[in-house]
């Protein structure tokens, strides 16, 4: 029985999480947070990789929607990539 990852539950997934983090990160931008995860230069690097995306509400929700369909289609090829590897190499 092969192990078969769901490619639409794993890009739903991804792509809610990755939409979620850029949602709560344009937020925390906009109100100066500062986590020990959280600072600047990560911010910086999440404009460079999507500049669409700035501090404000807006901005967050265009991370939002950036976030989903880029988690969501990297969700969906590493399922795929999975299971073609899975099949390949049994």
């Amino acid at each position: 029985m092969a192990n078969k990852l769901n490619w639409k539950a794993l890009a739903i997934s991804l792509g809610v999480l990755w939409g979620v983090y850029l949602f709560l990160a344009a937020l925390f931008e906009m109100n100066n947070a500062s986590f020990w995860w959280w600072n600047q230069p990560t911010w910086e690097f999440l404009v460079a990789a999507y500049p669409l995306m700035n501090a404000s509400f807006g901005g967050a929700i265009i991370g939002l929607i950036l976030g989903f369909v880029c988690g969501a289609v990297c969700g969906g090829l590493i399922a795929w990539l999975y299971n073609w590897a899975d099949k390949r190499w049994k």
